[in-house]
């Protein structure tokens, strides 16, 4: 017999949900549609909304915002910046922005510094991870990739 906590699945809180974001109280990143054909999606962690002048956050899984690039060939095709609204989250933020990326097709990521959690995800997904300096802007960052802006 159960008293309404022991063999849920979950968490072990009962039932509540997993154990690392994905619960009722992790806000949703937005859709975005799919790189086009042929295109290299980037990400990038920013600290303003800028697009390519946008500066690189030191951190990835706290940074105000996300800039995802397109690359097709060696050149820029498309921007987006989009608010990274698991920023503010007690905890699972690494994990739940690295689902979030391996769902819009992010295949390389360029940061200062990823957190373990997001390292993993993003590893386990075959997404390659870049370094830039804190403070840097985007185009110079995608420059030093080789990426012609």
């Amino acid at each position: 017999m159960s008293y309404g906590w022991r063999g849920r699945r979950g968490s072990g809180r009962g039932g509540v949900g997993p154990p690392f974001g994905g619960g009722p109280w992790t806000p949703q990143m937005p859709p975005l549609p799919a790189p086009p054909p042929g295109a290299t999606r980037i990400a990038l962690p920013v600290e303003d909304s800028r697009g390519l002048d946008s500066a690189i956050s030191w951190r990835m899984g706290r940074a105000s915002y996300i800039a995802v690039v397109d690359v097709a060939g060696d050149r820029v095709v498309d921007v987006n910046v989009v608010p990274n609204a698991v920023a503010g989250t007690p905890r699972g933020a690494g994990i739940a922005l690295g689902q979030w990326l391996l769902s819009i097709g992010v295949r390389v990521v360029v940061a200062p510094r990823v957190g373990p959690n997001l390292a993993y995800v993003l590893q386990q997904g075959g997404v390659r991870i870049e370094s830039a300096p804190p403070g840097s802007r985007v185009r110079d960052a995608l420059k030093s990739l080789g990426i012609s802006c």
